[in-house]
């Protein structure tokens, strides 16, 4: 399966598979201060590269927090996804 997916949606409704303990706002905090500024300015100029990892039937962000904490910092509004066999098949084609 594979999709667009709005960024405001994922960073307000969603469930990020990894936050554990912190809550989402920590758990944003925390993702973008280990975020390397080379790669932010790399997205600045040409948008999100590849597709995250996310489940529309449960809504929940699997593989990919960075690249949408940065669409959403940045104002891009969606996002590429795949998900079961389909993100399967991506991972092949890398």
């Amino acid at each position: 399966m594979t999709g667009r997916v709005k960024v405001s949606h994922l960073i307000q409704d969603s469930i990020f598979a990894d936050v554990h303990k912190l809550s989402k706002i920590e758990f944003i905090e925390e993702h973008f201060n280990v975020t390397d500024d080379e790669f932010i300015r790399y997205v600045d100029i040409n948008g999100i590269p590849g597709v995250i990892c996310y489940d529309p039937d449960e809504d929940v962000v699997y593989d990919g927090h960075k690249r949408v904490i940065l669409a959403w910092l940045l104002g891009i509004e969606t996002i590429e996804y795949a998900y079961g066999e389909s993100q399967f098949l991506l991972d092949l084609e890398i």
